[in-house]
């Protein structure tokens, strides 16, 4: 009986203070419970990201800690590159990735982090051309029901300076064509030098493709995550590049050897980039 005494008064107490704050003429009563209602929406909001970061770290492959450290080409304080465990299916591809497991997306990824993603596209943009006289595409799939790809990995494919032009019409075509006419959402969505995070809402599954250092590509919001092939951007890539479905669909793991010379190999022209 005091327990629930006690509790009224603080609730009473509560509801006179909410009242002799509020810039709005209304009864305190609705006004607590207002603020009830929002304080439980955030925390119901904010559970599946608690849930992502406390059970999938283990079986994560993307996460630092599952990552085979001779993969590993550069080690930021938010970010870090790396080459595939299987033989890549264009000489140079590679992965930024976020260093927290809580990043599931650019969309959902803190500032700190796309900040310095972005430094990591211009280095990588940096090195393919000095290096190797290439131009870069960098593309993102998030899936938002998919268990297998919630960790935020932006894909970095080289192609020749030359098929550049070339890719950025290859990828409009295939996002104009993908999914239904009738979506709800439009179908193609042009990034000039905007972020993605102001393009595309929380929440939603998408792609995205940029060419170069500019921030300069499309986007497409996924409407049908059953119909929308998760390899969309390799597809788009092999078929500008006519590369057969294997090298990318049944990609071969490589040896601990193999891995390292290709590893030591980048890295040792990375460095003569940023000599």
């Amino acid at each position: 009986m005091y327990l629930r005494a006690k509790q009224s008064t603080t609730d009473d107490e509560t509801k006179r203070y909410v009242a002799s704050t509020s810039r709005v003429s209304r009864y305190p009563e609705e006004e607590y419970e207002d603020m009830r209602t929002k304080n439980k929406r955030r925390k119901n909001e904010s559970m599946p990201y608690m849930r992502h970061e406390s059970e999938g770290k283990d079986n994560c492959r993307q996460c630092v800690h599952n990552i085979e450290r001779q993969l590993i080409v550069a080690n930021g304080e938010k970010t870090l590159i790396c080459l595939t465990p299987f033989e890549p299916f264009v000489s140079g591809f590679c992965h930024i990735l976020s260093k927290s497991h809580s990043n599931m997306s650019t969309i959902s990824a803190d500032e700190e982090c796309l900040l310095e993603m972005n430094e990591r596209k211009h280095e990588i943009c940096k090195y393919f051309d000095k290096r190797h006289n290439k131009s870069v595409v960098f593309m993102e799939t998030y899936l938002k029901r998919s268990h297998t790809n919630r960790h935020l990995t932006v894909e970095c494919i080289p192609i020749k300076s030359k098929y550049e032009s070339e890719a950025k019409i290859f990828f409009k075509k295939a996002i104009m064509e993908c999914e239904s006419e009738w979506a709800l959402n439009k179908q193609l969505i042009e990034i000039k030098d905007k972020p993605i995070t102001r393009l595309i809402p929380k929440g939603l599954s998408y792609f995205w493709v940029t060419f170069g250092p500019k921030n300069i590509g499309f986007a497409h919001v996924i409407e049908n995550e059953d119909s929308f092939s998760r390899h969309f951007g390799k597809e788009v890539i092999a078929g500008l590049l006519d590369i057969e479905p294997n090298k990318w669909l049944n990609s071969k793991n490589q040896s601990y050897d193999q891995q390292f010379q290709r590893v030591v190999d980048f890295k040792n022209n990375w460095k003569k980039a940023f000599a």
